[in-house]
């Protein structure tokens, strides 16, 4: 049976990487005795496919990953079996059986991916200075374009990452941001506070008050498309009873 687990990601686990995580949970599964599928051949491996990275330094409350079991116990008692596996800064959360005939994992069908950037009192205060944050960031969203430099494998280039905002709001001392992600276009939230600290002129870059601490982002959830509207990939498949 196709499976998908959600798993928060808080925080010392921040800290680490991808691969490690990966390693983690194959570790987990292997411990709690699951009775999950391996692949065939020389070298049979666990059938697991994430969904899309998490930038280091990172927390998150909407972590999945897709895996084929040949059998398995109740969503309950499966997200009590991981727990006793993991450390209390990464927990399944959710564990859902997918339909039979689905034919894309958690990565392919990835569309878009919430996030919050809370705003250290430093920033917000700074923030303040420049105008009332609401409207500041109203104006921000509300240009034609939003320009900024991304990075690509051998060089920088300056793009236009408007298109890619799906939407965002500033409540008190904290930005909500909905971001295109996926194969086919992704856009990173630290390239969007780029943009908006540049274009108040902060004299540090987004990427500067991550590094230093003075923000801090939280990848909240992420989705798919459902008859042209966005749904968790966490309400995909049914709870096993």
């Amino acid at each position: 049976m196709k499976v998908r687990v959600r798993f928060t990601k808080t925080g010392e686990m921040k800290y680490i990487g991808h691969l490690d995580i990966m390693r983690c949970f194959q570790k987990a599964i292997r411990r709690a005795g699951f009775d999950i599928a391996y692949s065939q051949g020389f070298n049979p491996h666990q059938i697991l496919s994430f969904a899309s990275p998490l930038s280091l330094g990172m927390e998150s409350e909407g972590e999945y990953f897709d895996a084929v079991f040949n059998s398995c116990l109740s969503s309950e008692k499966m997200i009590k079996k991981f727990n006793k596996q993991l450390n209390d800064d990464i927990r399944v959360i959710s564990f859902r059986v997918l339909p039979e005939n689905a034919k894309t994992n958690a990565m392919a069908s990835l569309r878009a991916c919430k996030y919050r950037v809370s705003l250290s009192d430093e920033v917000f205060k700074a923030l303040c200075e420049k105008g009332k944050p609401e409207n500041l960031w109203w104006d921000f969203l509300s240009q034609p374009e939003i320009t900024t430099e991304r990075k690509t494998k051998s060089k920088l280039l300056k793009a236009d990452i408007k298109p890619l905002i799906i939407g965002g709001k500033l409540i008190d001392n904290a930005i909500e941001l909905m971001l295109c992600a996926g194969s086919e276009k992704s856009l990173k939230p630290i390239s969007v506070i780029n943009a908006f600290f540049e274009s108040l002129s902060f004299p540090y870059s987004g990427e500067e008050a991550f590094l230093k601490g003075l923000i801090s982002i939280t990848r909240l959830d992420q989705f798919t498309v459902d008859k042209d509207s966005y749904l968790s990939l966490g309400e995909v498949g049914e709870i096993y009873e």
